[in-house]
């Protein structure tokens, strides 16, 4: 296999995964760093398909060159990625933070690709996008990607090791959380093990459902523009 039979089976990847539903060119883009244009072009066979740009693909979809690697055609390729491959999760708009609020679960912008196998035991999982919080740095960064589980029961029971999103008086926040049956005490990075730092919040007859929206079971780092000196030029 060449390099050039390489480009045309990952190109038939990500083109197949577009005509499921599974990517969107829009999304390509923003994880890339690209512009939708040239994803477009790419996808067409317009432009080519540039080292720079497939190093980005095969790491933002977790494949390989070994994945690429196989006895099948290129044309025949599409046939063998199909839904047992990955699951569409869809992404929510706007971000999570201190003064971002309400909590839309209905809103879309798009679909982040998973393993299947990451996603088939969750229930209704959505992706987020982190805003830059102090206390909760370094483990949570601005612009990171987290996957929630959004089961009643991860919900209903809180683990005092996994974070959640939280729906506060600032805002929707991500915070580690200690369950008393009539209150809900929020924890930061910093607080955590400072029990005196721990902010309560009462649920005031409301359903702890209300309040905490979703467990964390995944964190992504969005890839980082290259400098101008490496970026590419189209």
């Amino acid at each position: 296999m060449n390099f050039g039979s390489t480009q045309q089976r990952l190109i038939l990847m990500i083109r197949e995964m577009v005509r499921c539903g599974e990517l969107t060119e829009r999304g390509i883009a923003r994880v890339t760093g690209v512009s939708q244009p040239h994803v477009h072009n790419v996808l067409k066979g317009i432009r080519a398909l540039s080292p720079e740009f497939a190093d980005q693909l095969l790491q933002q979809l977790s494949l390989t060159l070994a994945d690429l690697c196989s006895d099948a055609e290129p044309e025949k390729e599409s046939q063998r990625l199909d839904a047992h491959t990955f699951h569409p999760v869809p992404m929510l708009r706007g971000r999570t933070g201190p003064r971002h609020f309400p909590f839309t679960p209905e809103r879309h912008e798009g679909v982040y690709p998973f393993p299947r196998t990451q996603v088939t035991m969750l229930t209704d999982p959505v992706v987020l996008v982190i805003h830059h919080d102090d206390s909760m740095a370094p483990r949570f960064q601005e612009g990171d990607l987290i996957l929630l589980e959004r089961s009643e029961h991860a919900r209903l029971n809180p683990d005092p090791e996994s974070a959640y999103v939280v729906d506060t008086a600032e805002g929707t926040a991500v915070r580690y959380i200690r369950y008393g049956g009539r209150s809900v005490y929020l924890l930061t990075e910093k607080s955590r093990r400072d029990q005196h730092e721990w902010e309560y919040l009462p649920l005031s007859g409301r359903n702890i459902l209300e309040v905490v929206r979703g467990r964390v079971v995944w964190i992504g780092r969005r890839m980082e523009m290259m400098p101008p000196e490496r970026r590419m030029r189209f």
